[in-house]
């Protein structure tokens, strides 16, 4: 799988660990309401899905929709987008190297 641009994944994975879209604006951080937004934006019929035509207008290159579709229900809920997101934060940390004292280098 290819990466992400930096800037965007470092906004998609800190949304990742958000709080529900329907938060108050006020609480998200930039990089959250970020997602939220772009969420929102690919939501073409705004119904809180986002089927795979939504999903492909997402800046989100070489992601495929039933990586991110995890109920395979035929569409990807924000909640579902977090958690994918989450998931290629955790599997980058784990991947990351090591200093000399075994801890993730910066």
């Amino acid at each position: 799988m290819r990466h992400l641009a930096p800037t965007l994944i470092a906004a998609l994975l800190a949304a990742a660990l958000a709080a529900c879209a329907s938060s108050p604006r006020s609480t998200l951080n930039p990089r959250e309401q970020a997602l939220v937004d772009a969420f929102k934006q690919a939501d073409a019929n705004g119904d809180e899905k986002l089927t795979p035509e939504e999903f492909a207008t997402l800046p989100m290159q070489n992601v495929k929709f039933a990586e991110v579709d995890s109920d395979d229900n035929g569409y990807v809920t924000l909640p579902e987008l977090r958690s994918y997101l989450e998931w290629r934060h955790l599997a980058a940390e784990a991947n990351r190297p090591l200093d000399r004292d075994g801890h993730p280098r910066r």
